[in-house]
This record gives structure tokens, sequence and C-alpha cells, in this order.
């Protein structure tokens, strides 16, 4: 038999076609599925905490037997030790009004404030929370990214009164931070940490003393949305002592949705797990505006302990 050149080129040329068919068909299918799966990556779907159990509203509380105030046989109850269902979102002009602070504070004149912050917006973004003095607009303490201090850096001030952390190796966009901010009655200093390492911010001394404050922002400063903060935020947590480094440390080891430390000095505790109520015992549950509670926060978070 003798075979035709013409009839083995075309039968060449119908399985190339075929081939090159069947490429960009299973082809167009797999950049599809890369695109989806790029997509679920960047929701943080693959992330191993979004399958982890997470903490109802209220699992977690603190326990004061001899009510709001008191110091005696302080401790938690409920499920303390799982990441929250739900972090608050705030774009720019939401906040938790926090009534008392004064109270927070006094009699001693110390006070640390600590939380999980995750900004969305870079350097610009001003407040992270706020404290201040219902007569005078002015006093308080707050995060920065940007703004007060440099690019990049975070800070934790007192009213014109700024201490500024270096940017480190540590990512403050995007990204989940840990940060502290501590007054021991005279200087003020602050930690961010995040993926393991703290930077301690400079120490610096106010002008005036912290019990001249009258409430609490967590969010951003109603009088300044212009610069409110941009991002999630979950867990913040007041005491009337100021922290050292080992305390940070033992706190922030704890997670974004671990129990507060030091819980007799533990004056305001608010997860932000659904709601902004206090779960320390004492009282000081806020009032919310313009935030959201949302559940796909795991994104670049990472477990510190």
């Amino acid at each position: 038999m003798v075979l035709s050149c013409s009839n083995t080129d075309e039968n060449m040329e119908i399985k190339l076609q075929s081939a090159v068919e069947y490429l960009m068909t299973y082809g167009w299918a797999i950049l599809i599925i890369a695109v989806v799966l790029g997509a679920l990556f960047s929701l943080g779907i693959f992330n191993s905490f979004s399958l982890a159990p997470k903490a109802s509203p209220g699992a977690c509380s603190v326990s004061r037997p001899n009510g709001p105030g008191s110091t005696s046989f302080v401790n938690t109850v409920g499920t303390c030790d799982n990441i929250p269902e739900y972090t608050m979102l705030v774009k720019g002009n939401g906040y938790v009004y926090i009534q008392n602070i004064s109270q927070m504070v006094s009699p001693y004149n110390t006070i640390t404030i600590s939380g999980w912050f995750y900004n969305l917006q870079g350097s610009g973004t001003e407040t992270g929370f706020v404290a201040g003095n219902t007569a005078i607009n002015q006093g308080y303490i707050y995060f920065s990214n940007g703004g007060a201090c440099g690019n990049g850096e975070v800070a934790v001030g007192i009213g014109n009164t700024y201490a500024c952390t270096a940017p480190g190796s540590l990512s403050f966009v995007n990204n989940w931070i840990f940060v502290v901010a501590t007054y021991n009655g005279m200087d003020l200093s602050g930690w961010v940490c995040s993926s393991g390492v703290c930077t301690a911010s400079d120490t610096v001394t106010p002008s005036f003393a912290m019990n001249n404050y009258g409430y609490l922002y967590i969010g951003s400063d109603p009088s300044n949305p212009q610069n409110g903060w941009q991002g999630y935020i979950s867990n913040i947590e007041v005491y009337n002592t100021s922290f050292s480094l080992n305390d940070t440390l033992a706190l922030y080891h704890e997670g974004i949705g671990g129990a507060p430390i030091a819980l007799r000095w533990l004056q305001g505790w608010w997860p932000l797990n659904d709601n902004p109520n206090d779960y320390s015992g004492n009282d000081n549950t806020g009032t919310a505006t313009n935030v959201i509670y949302i559940t796909n926060w795991e994104s670049n978070y990472a477990n510190p302990g």
C-alpha cells in the first residue's frame, strides 16, 4: 500500500488543531481556577485561622462577684482561648463612644490601653482610639500611621505630645498589629507588635496629667472624621496601671481573641466581637456609630503564640 503525503499532512493538521483546541479549552479553565483561587486566598479563605473554632460574642467575660469596680476574687469565665467570630470595621467616621474614662484612670493617674488594628489606608490614618476631655477638645491617646510621626511609623500620643515607633521590620498597613500605649503618671511610651516582633516607641513626658480625661472613642474622633481610622479594630483593653515590656509581651501572646491579664487593674474590655459591650465586669458598655462587624477578618493574621 502506498500512503499519500497529502493525507498524512491532513491528519497531522487535524491532530494539531485538536491539540490546540484542547489546550485552549483547558487553559482557560485552568486560568479561571487560578483566578478564583487567588481571590479566595486574598480573602483569607485558606488561612488556617478561618477554619479554627471561633468565639461567639460574649463567650469569655470577667466575673466580679463583689460588683463593678471590685478587685477581689476577679476571674475570667467561659471560653477564652478562641479567636473572635467578628471584628469591627471602621471607615472614617465610625466609632464606639465610652464614658467615664476619668473613673478608669483615677486615683492612680496611670493608664494602659491596648488593642489589635488592621490599617487599610496607609499613612495619613490618624486615629485608632481617642480619649479626650469633655471641656477642652484636647488631650487624647491615639495610634497614628504617618501624620504625627514619620511615614510608616506608629504613634501613641497624649494631646500634642507623641511617642513614635520606628518602622523596623514591621508592616503597619494591610497587616494585623498589636499596639500598647502606657502612661506611668509622668512618661508616655508604647509598643507595636506583629509577626512575633515588638518595636518600642521613644519615651516622652506630656505637659498635663491623665486624670483630665472624660471619655473614650474607639475608632475615629467624630470631631475630626477626615483623619479617621480606616480598617479593622479588635480587643481593646484599658487598665489603670502602667505596663512594662514583659506585660506587653504576655498580653500580645494571648492573641487577638485572648483574655485580659492583670485582672485587678482591668477597667474596660471591648472585644468588639459583634457588639460594643464591656466584658470587664465594670459595666462600661459603649455606643456604636457607623461601624460594621465582619467575619472574614483573618487575612494576614498570624498567631503570636
